[in-house]
């Protein structure tokens, strides 16, 4: 499962199950999302602490930026421009 999650494109549909409902972020603007984006990239560039993964626990640094880029092209293909 690791080695798939390093080296694929994560598919969009996990079903949480209803008592992770709480872990459901509120809607957000775009405005206050980019903001969010743009800080958590930041954060990205400049620390070097990173919270243990749930199911690997540590990872090495850069298995972790390969994980959280494919993490991150799967949430961000949901994304659609306003105009269509």
């Amino acid at each position: 499962m690791k080695k798939k999650m390093l080296t694929q494109t994560l598919s969009p549909g996990f079903r949480l199950p209803k008592s992770g409902s709480s872990l459901v972020p509120d809607e957000t603007s775009v405005t206050d999302g980019m903001e969010l984006f743009r800080s958590a990239v930041k954060r990205t560039k400049t620390g070097t602490k990173q919270a243990p993964h749930g199911a690997f626990v540590v990872m090495e640094p850069g298995k972790w930026d390969k994980f959280q880029r494919h993490r991150l092209e799967m949430h961000m293909s949901s994304v659609v421009p306003a105009n269509e």
